[in-house]
């Protein structure tokens, strides 16, 4: 938890914004890399021959995965601490990101996929908890606010990103 005696005695440093920039740059990328694979359906249909109805199995998945473990992934975040959590969020989904590359099918894009959205799935919550351990309550609103403008940020400009890469 927040100590606001501790807090009143040090002096401030830099280190905390350079977590809000870590954070900010790993939702950017989450929001980003989620919106890239609907840019990319219709040439991930047309190399694995799916149906569209398919590829809406693909990202239901994903959707299912991410609401069911949002509060799991966070919870392990105050077990385990957010940095953690964090870590192992970002090695996940980035080989599953890898993986999504060497799907064979349907059934193992489905399954890349829904455990792609349970590794993303605990960002937001770990994230507003080391907002909650770097910031007084007071000051809490400016770097929640940058965190959730980058998540949306990094999904507005995916489609561009996807269309010069692809």
């Amino acid at each position: 938890m927040y100590d606001a005696v501790s807090h009143a005695e040090s002096k401030p440093t830099k280190a905390r914004h350079i977590v809000l920039m870590y954070l900010c740059s790993l939702t950017f990328i989450l929001y980003l890399d989620r919106v890239c694979i609907s840019q990319a359906a219709s040439a991930i249909r047309a190399d694995l021959r799916l149906e569209k109805t398919e590829m809406s199995y693909v990202f239901v998945a994903f959707s299912i995965a991410y609401g069911a473990f949002m509060v799991p992934v966070g919870r392990l975040g105050d077990k385990w601490g957010s940095r953690s959590v964090l870590i192992a969020m970002v090695l996940l989904w980035s080989l599953f990101t890898a993986l999504t590359g060497l799907v064979g099918g349907l059934v193992s894009l489905i399954v890349i996929r829904f455990i792609f959205g349970a590794a993303e799935a605990g960002a937001m919550p770990n994230c507003a908890r080391v907002v909650s351990r770097w910031y007084p309550p007071t000051g809490r609103g400016l770097p929640q606010g940058l965190i959730n403008t980058t998540a949306l940020v990094g999904g507005a400009i995916a489609p561009v990103i996807t269309v010069y890469t692809m």
